[in-house]
């Protein structure tokens, strides 16, 4: 059974706001390098998404509303992306110095023998 619930403003920020919620949560996870727990959330969040909607289909009584919303997590969607390309480019210097390191290994038992 589908709810629409237009008109109550109050369920309407609230239910947006646990979304802003997840979206803070994930930051904080990849801040922390909690990636299966970036994940989860991610999901999650995902779901939250689509029941909102649901819930509160867009209409002309909260178009405003929707405006701002969608522009603050559109705008949270940039920083975290920010945040794990930061990570991504970490994750490949350390897999590369490691990579670097073994070669250089190698070759200085290829000198010895």
């Amino acid at each position: 059974m589908i709810h629409h619930y237009e008109n109550n403003t109050d369920m309407l920020a609230s239910g947006w706001q646990q979304i802003q919620d997840s979206s803070q949560k994930i930051q904080n996870h990849v801040s922390e390098k909690k990636w299966e727990e970036v994940i989860a959330i991610a999901k999650q969040r995902h779901e939250k998404i689509l029941k909102h909607f649901e819930d509160f289909p867009i209409n002309s009584n909260n178009t405003n509303f929707y405006m701002d919303a969608i522009t603050n997590i559109v705008e949270s969607e940039k920083t975290l992306l920010e945040m794990i390309e930061a990570e991504k480019l970490k994750i490949n210097t350390e897999i590369s110095l490691i990579h670097n390191q073994h070669q250089a290994a190698k070759a200085y038992e290829l000198i010895q023998s």
